[in-house]
């Protein structure tokens, strides 16, 4: 059987993770700052774990080999988490996130029937002394780099995407302003990207960055990313950076913005949504 975890209780389940222990993702989640879903084997002493968030990553950890739990699990998303996933059109891409090797075995026994694309999720660790200073001194003519406020969501609420990005990431906006915090790059009337906080743990901010298509090539992912570090660096958090590890646009702005590479974690893609 598997079993949902009160918040409450989520403590229970933190030392399953061994290798995915200090994710910024799994950290926000044990440390309140973002909402998950957390079904375990036993709600006194579990010692198998699934997490279900709301950027459609799924963790597993602890103990593979409990085919009670696998068997339940398996039976929890077939019968009705990805069903509830179809039928809305949310996360209908998602991917599987393995703590440690025995789980990618299990992975790959359990769903392989969905045609599973194995890839990475490269992790970085910032350099603070490669931090650009002067990097205002490179925006284009036209546009301004602005902290994201209420004032501004409430002014733009036709742009959906805009908003949206924050939405995926957060229960709520006004989780994000509690929480998290972000910039933009505007031009006029025109908003021409977005970076946020997505994950955030006691002492880490996670960015998750996006250009629309019409700005894109313009260094302004650069520029917005710049803004978040420096904001980051004052208030003595640590400026988080991941990415799947075939996103070489990613790779190399995260290099350019002082970041090294530190590690590398495998991950399952799956499309529930293709027929």
């Amino acid at each position: 059987m598997i079993y949902e975890l009160n918040k409450v209780n989520y403590h229970k389940a933190a030392e399953l993770f061994t290798s995915l222990k200090t994710n910024t993702a799994i950290e926000s989640i044990f440390n309140y700052k973002n909402e998950a879903r957390l079904f375990v084997d036993n709600l006194e002493k579990p010692k198998s774990l699934l997490i279900l968030n709301s950027w459609a990553y799924y963790y597993l950890a602890g103990d593979s080999t409990n085919d009670d739990f696998n068997t339940s699990m398996v039976a929890f998303l077939e019968e009705e988490f990805f069903p509830d996933c179809i039928n809305s059109d949310t996360n209908t891409e998602f991917a599987f996130y393995p703590d440690n090797d025995k789980w990618c075995n299990k992975i790959e026994d359990l769903f392989s029937y969905m045609n599973l694309t194995k890839s990475g999720k490269t992790y970085f660790v910032y350099n603070k002394k490669r931090f650009n200073q002067y990097w205002r001194d490179e925006i284009p003519e036209g546009f301004k780099i602005k902290r994201i406020s209420q004032e501004m969501i409430d002014s733009i609420e036709k742009n959906t995407e805009f908003i949206d990005y924050i939405k995926f990431a957060w229960a709520s906006l006004d989780e994000f302003f509690e929480k998290g915090f972000g910039y933009c790059a505007v031009n006029e009337n025109d908003f021409a990207n977005i970076c946020i906080s997505i994950f955030a743990s006691e002492n880490e901010r996670e960015v998750g960055i996006k250009t629309f298509s019409d700005f894109q090539r313009k260094g302004l992912a650069y520029l917005t990313a710049c803004a978040y570090v420096e904001e980051c660096l004052e208030k003595q958090f640590i400026p988080v950076w991941s990415c799947f590890s075939d996103n070489a646009k990613s790779v190399k702005l995260a290099e350019k913005l002082g970041y090294m590479i530190e590690d590398s974690h495998p991950i399952y893609f799956a499309n529930i949504g293709k027929e």
